[in-house]
């Protein structure tokens, strides 16, 4: 018997004596990704009113399953709002997907996806640690801001011969990071870049919930300068931004 067969109650019903009920599959997400997150060691609560999760320290993360009949049925897409009262007030919004089989293995994937693309920077912003290394500057009226950067790991697609430097979106985004006047604490970024074996790039960079041109000017560059070898590359990134509290607002 599979998880979701488990998650799927029998009862009575005039329909017959044994009625499957019909699988809430946003509930069902929920509850795994409630489960893998206090595997990593984060205390979570269902919300009361809608499908969502809150953590100890108030974030919130609120997914909704997208049915999109035009979906290969292998596919599986993830809508996920994850909010901060304080840090992200106005919420990240994302779009995942997760692969499989099986509805149980497309929202494993999904999760998996989501934890290891968008969670682990979120939540480690969260905490006092960072790495220096990463750390840039701006300059808002002639004062010096210090930022620290909470990356999620390079996440590749296609066949790299030789895999690129794991912050090396970071290395080419850097000169445009700090020429730009943050207004809150926390800024957030999500790239993707891909490059068709025709030569073809298709690309994505959203700073805040909005398109970044500058960002995708130079992630463009970037990706011209790969060599295909008649195959398809991609790449994605999510990262986080915090100002230094040393730097107040």
């Amino acid at each position: 018997m599979t998880t979701i067969d488990f998650f799927s109650k029998i009862f009575q019903s005039k329909k017959g004596k044994n009625y499957i009920q019909p699988i809430n599959y946003n509930v069902y997400l929920l509850e795994i990704l409630r489960k893998k997150i206090e595997g990593l060691g984060h205390q979570s609560a269902f919300h009361q009113r809608y499908h969502a999760l809150i953590l100890k320290n108030k974030l919130e993360i609120a997914t909704e399953i997208i049915d999109n009949p035009e979906n290969h049925k292998s596919i599986l897409q993830l809508k996920v709002v994850v909010t901060h009262p304080e840090y992200f007030p106005e919420g990240i919004f994302d779009c995942l997907v997760g692969l499989g089989d099986t509805m149980e293995d497309k929202i494993d994937s999904v999760i998996d996806n989501f934890l290891n693309a968008n969670f682990q920077p979120i939540i480690n912003s969260q905490q006092e640690f960072h790495n220096p290394k990463l750390d840039f500057t701006s300059n808002e009226n002639g004062k010096e801001i210090l930022w620290h950067v909470y990356p999620s790991h390079l996440l590749l697609q296609g066949n790299w011969q030789q895999e690129p430097l794991e912050n090396i979106l970071l290395d080419y985004l850097q000169s445009r990071l700090t020429a730009i006047l943050f207004p809150q604490k926390m800024n957030w970024l999500k790239i993707y870049i891909s490059r068709q074996p025709s030569g073809e790039i298709i690309r994505e960079c959203i700073l805040n919930n909005q398109p970044w041109e500058e960002g995708l000017e130079a992630i463009t560059e970037y990706a011209q300068s790969w060599d295909l070898n008649a195959k398809f590359l991609g790449m994605k990134q999510f990262i986080v931004f915090k100002r230094c509290d040393t730097h107040k607002l």
